[in-house]
């Protein structure tokens, strides 16, 4: 069925087409369907619409298993567990442990920056 504005293309109508009539037409017609397959493709997803929300639901998800892993837990652990294994490594990794090695002590710096991330998150998803 043609869209609004556009011949028919069948069989009885074709007769009356030149050829190169049809080759534009034809030529047009592909032209429009792949411009629509593109911007409808190309467009991101609505702002707060299912695919957001779910996106938003696997990241955070996967932030949550990731501040287990540094904190060398298994996910689900209860925030008491959090609290002691933090207060462990913090403590195993503080830079003044680190025999004034340059290099062990910018090292502990990052990693204490990594397990405060991991507690503040694992404390704010468990409270």
């Amino acid at each position: 069925m043609p869209r609004p504005g556009e011949k028919d293309l069948d069989s009885k109508s074709l007769a009356v087409w030149t050829d190169a009539e049809l080759e534009a037409e034809l030529s047009r017609r592909r032209t429009r369907r792949v411009a629509g397959k593109l911007s409808k493709e190309a467009a991101p997803p609505p702002a707060g619409g299912r695919v957001a929300r779910a996106l938003d639901s696997i990241e955070k998800e996967r932030e949550i298993a990731q501040a287990y892993a540094n904190l060398e837990l298994p996910k689900g652990a209860s925030i008491e567990e959090v609290e002691k294994k933090y207060a462990l490594l913090a403590q195993k990794y503080a830079p003044e442990k680190q025999g004034g090695d340059p290099a062990r002590v910018e090292l502990a710096k990052q990693l204490g920056d990594k397990l405060r991330g991991a507690y503040q998150r694992l404390v704010q998803y468990l409270s």
